[in-house]
């Protein structure tokens, strides 16, 4: 609070008007004053509005989907934070199971009042399964193929075709496999991802489910 005195040494007449203190929360003289422009016009005086906080940027999500799909994408995620993907956003959860060493998921295509299972997939209808798990040695493709492989001896199965390729920089390798005893033809992707390794199968629309393996994004794991 300031205080205003005003000393008037005039003795013939001591104004007491202008000896009075100013009250709290009163402006002071000055600050009423109008600012003067060049021409000595006054012009009003326009007070500075007090900072405000800057909102925190949005986070955004460090794997955007590609650019290019022939879906809309939903992102399906590792519970560990392994890896993510994003697969068609109209698509429902099957069924999956927490194991010792690792877990399944299973996506369908189809409406889940017809049934979850593979033995309900329609004609023109997809199916996928993500297989992620813990297996020894870990972080070797080669030595997982070679115990793995769908079409090694012994197998029953007959590999139709096989494609090695690379997803986020990480080698892969895709198989489309017919089994000996029948049935329809099934895809496959298989990719080490850290300590783990990562299996994509299914059946029903193989370009899609490709498309849908390319979209994998490893992160850091636990």
């Amino acid at each position: 609070m300031k205080r205003l005195l005003l000393i008037c040494v005039t003795t013939a007449a001591i104004t007491i008007a202008g000896c009075l203190n100013q009250a709290p929360g009163d402006p002071a003289d000055s600050d009423l004053t109008p600012a003067m422009d060049a021409s000595g016009a006054a012009t009003a005086v326009v007070p500075t509005p007090p900072p405000t906080d800057t909102p925190a940027p949005t986070p955004t999500n460090t794997y955007p989907p590609p650019a290019v799909l022939s879906y809309l994408p939903k992102l399906f995620e590792d519970m560990d934070g392994y890896f993510i993907l994003y697969y068609p956003n109209d698509w429902s959860e099957g069924f999956g199971e927490q194991q010792s060493r690792g877990y399944f998921r299973q996506l369908i295509s189809w409406d889940r009042s017809l049934g979850t299972s593979i033995e309900n997939q329609p004609e023109g209808g997809t199916y996928m399964q993500i297989t992620m798990f813990l297996w020894e040695p870990t972080g070797d493709l080669d030595a997982y193929l070679a115990a793995r492989h769908p079409g090694r001896e012994g197998s029953g199965n007959t590999v139709l075709s096989q494609q090695e390729l690379t997803v986020d920089g990480q080698r892969a390798v895709t198989f489309v496999v017919q089994s000996d005893f029948g049935g329809d033809p099934y895809f496959i992707f298989l990719m080490a991802v850290g300590d783990r390794y990562l299996e994509i199968s299914g059946s029903g629309n193989f370009q899609l489910l490709a498309e849908i393996s390319m979209t994998v994004r490893v992160m850091a794991g636990e």
